[in-house]
């Protein structure tokens, strides 16, 4: 099975936020619950000082020190959205100039995966699994990042018979 995909920008670029996000937003939401336990744990502390209460200094400590993790925690997120973006947009860019096609070559032993600057032979028992998101295919492997084909790039039809084949390999369906 093989695929040539011309470069799209928008594809692309939805893919790459896609990514993004998944990786991001199980530890974003702990993160936002985390933050609403250290505030509630201020909130308690104020109310216990007022009381006049000697626990207040230790929910006061837990829920500053809480809430600047948390913080700190998202200004590191949004630094590293910020660095992702410029480096997505730098990376379309070349992919633009470039005229870039890449080549999908699928056997049963192997995957070839060829961009503009890029070629990789991945065994498929280096690959650890499977996901559907989106009618995007992310291939993850146990070591690096995932590779991902959408629908929307092959078409619905060579889409389908793209999972029957990853099926028939019997990796696994995360």
């Amino acid at each position: 099975m093989r695929f040539e995909i011309p470069f799209d920008k928008v594809i692309y670029k939805e893919q790459m936020v896609l990514h993004y996000n998944l990786v991001w937003n199980a530890n974003l939401k702990k993160n936002k619950r985390s933050f609403y336990f250290y505030i509630l744990s201020l909130f308690a502390a104020i109310i216990m000082v007022l009381q006049n209460n000697c626990l207040a200094f230790l929910f006061l400590v837990i829920g500053g020190y809480g809430v600047l993790n948390c913080y700190s925690f998202y200004k590191l997120y949004r630094k590293n959205k910020k660095n992702y973006y410029k480096l997505l947009h730098s990376e379309m860019k070349k992919q633009l100039q470039a005229s870039s096609v890449s080549i999908w070559e699928l056997d049963k032993d192997y995957f070839i995966y060829k961009c503009y600057n890029l070629e990789f032979k991945i065994n498929w028992s280096d690959v650890k699994g499977y996901r559907i998101i989106e009618n995007n295919l992310f291939l993850d492997l146990f070591t690096g990042s995932s590779y991902i084909i959408g629908a929307k790039e092959i078409g619905d039809i060579a889409f389908k018979e793209l999972i029957l084949f990853i099926k028939e390999l019997n990796i696994e369906n995360e």
